[in-house]
C-alpha cells in the first residue's frame, strides 16, 4: 500500500523578491494607466507597445502566459473593464500571498484552470489578451456589456484550455524562479506541468488554508525548521514505477545497443540521457501498437484505485496506462503526451497514428543531434511563423500565439523531466533560461550538462 507518510525536503521561497517585483509591476502599471489620460497612446493591432520597466518585469513574473499583454492592453486603451481586471489580478497575488502564503495563490492558480478546462460557458475572469483582435473588433468588444465572453463554442473551449495550460505553466515557473533550487522544486515543477494533483501536496507546508508565517528565504528570514510535507498517493506510486524503470533500464542489453549506435552515428560518445530517451521512445512505441487493440482501463481509472489505496496489480510496467501515460508526457511534453494517452485509451487510431508519428521525430531529432537540440527544434516550428505574424488575420494569430505557447510548454516540460537531476540548482536555470526564451543562452548553458551525464 502507498505509504502516506512519506516526506520530502521543503520548499522554501522567496516571498520578499517575488512581492517586490509584483509590487513593482503594480506600482509602474498605475504610473502608466493614470498617464494614458493626459497622453494617450496608440493603438495598433499588435499592440505596438512595450516599457523599459513595466515590460521586462512583467514577462518575467508572467511571461509565457497572456498576462502581459493584457497589462500592455490596459495601459494603451485605457479601457475601465481591462485596467480593473488587471488591478484585481495583481492584488489577488499580493493579497493572497500576504495573507495566507505562497501555496494558497498558486492553488488558486491550478484550481482556476482546472474550472476553466470544465466550464461550458465563457468565464469572465479570462485575460483580455488572450484572444487577438483588431482595433474595431476590440472596441466592439469593450462596448459590450460581457467583454470577455464568447458565443462561439469552439473559441471558448480554445481559450479555456490555452488558460488552464498557461496557469499551469505560471506555477512551474513562478516555483522555478522563487524556490529553493531543489530535487523537490523540479519535480513540484514537473508535476505542475502535468497536471498533476501530486504537485499540490509536494509545495504544501500544512499552512496552505490557515494564517501563517509566510515561509522565506531571504536573509534572515529563512525558515530552518519547517517541516517536511508529505507526498500523495499518486506521487509515492509514480516514483516506485520509474523506480523499476530505472532497475529495467540498466539491466537492458538494448541499452548498451543504442549507446553504441549513437557511437558509431556521432563519432562520439553519446550523453546517457540521449541513450534514455531513445530507449524509452522505443519501449512506448512498441507498447502502444502492440496494446492499441486491447481493452484496458485509462490512466485515470487507476490513479482513482491508487487515491484509495488500492495498488493496481498483474500487469507489466509497459502493459500500465499510469506509466504509458507518464511517459507520452515525458517524451512529446505535456499537451502532446496527454494528447497521445488519450488517443490511445479512447481507441482513435488515425490521431494516435499521427502521436506516433511525432514521437518518431523526437527520436530521430535525439539519435542525430542530442536531447539537448530536441526542446529547440520544437519551438523553432513556430518561431518561422512569427516572422509572418502581421500579414495574418486575427484569428490566424490567437491560435498562432497558442500553438507556440503549447510548443514552448512541451519542450519546457521534457526539459524538466528529461534533463538530469544531479544538480538540481543547474536544471533550474536551464529551464529558465528556456522558458524566458533566451534560447542562445540555453544551447551555452545545456551542452556540457547533458554531455556530462
Amino acid at each position: 500500500m502507498p505509504s502516506a507518510f512519506a516526506t520530502h525536503p521543503p520548499i522554501l521561497f522567496n516571498t520578499h523578491g517575488f512581492l517586490r517585483d509584483v509590487r513593482a509591476v503594480q506600482c509602474r502599471f498605475e504610473t502608466l494607466v493614470s498617464e494614458h489620460h493626459h497622453r494617450p497612446f496608440t493603438l495598433t493591432d499588435d499592440l505596438g507597445y512595450t516599457d523599459a520597466e513595466l515590460t521586462p518585469l512583467a514577462e518575467r513574473l508572467f511571461g509565457g502566459t497572456a498576462w502581459p499583454d493584457t497589462l500592455h492592453l490596459a495601459i494603451v486603451t485605457g479601457e475601465p473593464a481591462i485596467v480593473e481586471q488587471c488591478r484585481g489580478f495583481l492584488d489577488a497575488i499580493v493579497g493572497e500571498t500576504e495573507d495566507r502564503g505562497w501555496q494558497c495563490w498558486l492553488m488558486r492558480i491550478v484550481v482556476d484552470g482546472i474550472m476553466a478546462m470544465c466550464a461550458n460557458r465563457t468565464l469572465d475572469g479570462l485575460p483580455m489578451a488572450l484572444r487577438v483582435r483588431r482595433r474595431k473588433a476590440l472596441r466592439k468588444t469593450l462596448r459590450s456589456r460581457r467583454p470577455y465572453r464568447s458565443d462561439d463554442g469552439r473559441k471558448c473551449y480554445e481559450d479555456h484550455m490555452a488558460y488552464a495550460r498557461q496557469n499551469q505553466w505560471l506555477c512551474a515557473t513562478t516555483l522555478l524562479r522563487w524556490g529553493t533550487p531543489g530535487q523537490t522544486t523540479v519535480r513540484a515543477a514537473r508535476q505542475f506541468m502535468m497536471c498533476h494533483e501530486s504537485a499540490l501536496m509536494l509545495i504544501d507546508d500544512g499552512e496552505c488554508f490557515t494564517h501563517g508565517e509566510t515561509v522565506r528565504i531571504d536573509g534572515a528570514d529563512a525558515c530552518p525548521g519547517t517541516a517536511a510535507p508529505g507526498t500523495s498517493p499518486i506521487d509515492d506510486y509514480l516514483q516506485r514505477l520509474r523506480s523499476q524503470a530505472d532497475a529495467a533500464y540498466r539491466a537492458s542489453t538494448r541499452r548498451q545497443q543504442i549507446a553504441q549506435e549513437l557511437h558509431t552515428s556521432r563519432g562520439m560518445q553519446p550523453s546517457d540521457s540521449d541513450v534514455r530517451y531513445v530507449y524509452d521512445a522505443e519501449r512506448l512505441i512498441d507498447a502502444y501498437q502492440r496494446l492499441q487493440y486491447d481493452d484496458m482501463p485509462t490512466h485515470t481509472e487507476l490513479l482513482t484505485q491508487v487515491l484509495l489505496y488500492d495498488e493496481p496489480t498483474g500487469m507489466g510496467l509497459w502493459e500500465n496506462p499510469v506509466y504509458l501515460f507518464d511517459m507520452a508526457c515525458s517524451l512529446l511534453g505535456c499537451t502532446e503526451g496527454f494528447r497521445a494517452a488519450r488517443f490511445f485509451e479512447t481507441h482513435c487510431q488515425s490521431q494516435h497514428a499521427v502521436s506516433l508519428d511525432l514521437l518518431e521525430d523526437h527520436a530521430r531529432v535525439v539519435r542525430d543531434e542530442g536531447l539537448a537540440q530536441l526542446p529547440l527544434r520544437i519551438v523553432g516550428e513556430t518561431q518561422e511563423l512569427y516572422s509572418q505574424v502581421d500579414e495574418v488575420s486575427p484569428s490566424y494569430r490567437t491560435s498562432l500565439h497558442h500553438y507556440h505557447r503549447r510548443n514552448r510548454a512541451d519542450a519546457f516540460s521534457i526539459i524538466l523531466d528529461r534533463l538530469p537531476a544531479r544538480n538540481p540548482a543547474r536544471a533550474c536555470d536551464i529551464a529558465l533560461c528556456f522558458a524566458d526564451e533566451r534560447y542562445d543562452d540555453y544551447a551555452r548553458m545545456v551542452e556540457p550538462f547533458v554531455a556530462a551525464a
